[in-house]
């Protein structure tokens, strides 16, 4: 289970939010884990790859918007 902040869980946005700043910034997913809702990078990274199949930065790799 990810980690919540306030005991509120991430919406379902969460994970298109994250997407695109990974398409479109070069912010550290530790800065910007907050802004999608998650209270820590790890539980985070954890979530991403299970949903993705590919962690947070190779995502940006393939992905980013250039």
């Amino acid at each position: 289970m990810a980690d919540v902040e306030d005991g509120v869980a991430p919406g379902p946005r969460s994970g298109e939010k994250a997407r695109g700043l990974l398409e479109r910034t070069t912010m550290p997913v530790s800065e910007f884990c907050w802004a999608v809702g998650y209270a820590d990078a790890s539980a985070f990274s954890r979530l991403f790859r299970s949903v993705c199949g590919v962690s947070a930065g190779e995502y940006r790799r393939r992905f980013a918007i250039r």
